[in-house]
């Protein structure tokens, strides 16, 4: 679903974009990267659930807001890494 995979690639986005912001930090570091990895493993988790959820039509709606829920909160993690 069009909707879905555009989720998908705004979170890949996100967090790529949040990996490069601390990454000029010169405190980086595998900590850090660890946080990365889990929103990171997070997000290709989301991405597995996006290609296999039923397909009902009637429940397209609820489906569809239910995972952008889902995408607002792991962004929300995504802001909380910090250096």
């Amino acid at each position: 679903m069009k909707e879905l995979d555009n989720l998908v690639a705004e979170l890949k986005e996100y967090l790529l974009s949040k990996e490069l912001e601390l990454k000029k930090n010169p405190k980086f570091d595998t900590y850090t990267r660890g946080h990365l990895l889990n929103r990171e493993n997070e997000i290709k988790g989301f991405e597995i659930a996006c290609r296999e959820y039923e397909k009902d039509p009637f429940m397209k709606t609820k489906i569809i807001n239910n995972f952008r829920k889902k995408a607002y909160e792991i962004k929300t993690e995504i802001d909380k890494i910090t250096l």
